[in-house]
């Protein structure tokens, strides 16, 4: 059998950009494995370094559902934890035609397997997961304040348990992404803030 080899490049940090060639060679399978090998652990000392980003994707609900639901959302991401180093925000609340200020929204509660959902006149939805009825009950409440007025005409709020756990989690608003009215997929959302 014949020696294969390949190399890839990477960059050891942010703070270095020049890029580093990597080089490994083997027979056949060898060689493949000692290449996935070395990736992972490159791959891996890049991770740490870079855990302290908070990369999410905010998708309004619905919007991959029903193209017809060109509502404007924001899309609240959450954090849990520590307040001081919340983690990553890796929740999320969706309030419907959000009328509220250009800027992250002060909610916090603490998630458990008790849901709020708040039914807006168009029949779009706030759905909370808290710790408790009256908590998510709350929240829904709390959100009210944010909503287009004339979605609030005949809205109610729908409580229950759900049978599946869910981690329970302190959580607080940490990032808001607003999306317009009939916002075009692929499109940059109309304004993003963030709690630091």
């Amino acid at each position: 059998m014949g020696q294969y080899g390949s190399s890839f490049l990477f960059t050891p940090d942010c703070e270095d950009k020049k890029p580093q060639t990597v080089e490994w060679t083997g027979s056949a399978f060898s060689s493949a494995n000692a290449g996935i090998a070395e990736l992972g652990e490159r791959l891996d000392v890049i991770n740490r370094k870079i855990c302290d980003l908070d990369v999410v994707a905010a998708v309004p609900e619905g919007w991959n559902l029903r193209p017809e639901n060109g509502r404007p959302q924001l899309i609240v991401k959450l954090a849990g934890g520590n307040p001081n180093h919340p983690g990553s925000a890796d929740r999320q609340l969706t309030i419907p035609h959000y009328a509220g200020p250009r800027k992250v929204p002060p909610i916090s509660y603490t998630s458990g397997r008790f849901y709020g959902i708040l039914v807006l006149s168009d029949n779009s939805k706030v759905r909370v997961y808290a710790n408790s009825q009256r908590a998510a009950e709350s929240v829904c409440n709390q959100v009210r304040v944010f909503i287009d007025g004339s979605m609030l005409q005949n809205s109610f709020i729908v409580t229950g348990e759900v049978k599946q756990n869910i981690k329970s989690a302190s959580l607080r608003a940490k990032k808001a992404t607003f999306y317009g009215r009939n916002h075009e997929p692929g499109k940059a959302p109309v304004w993003v803030a963030s709690v630091k």
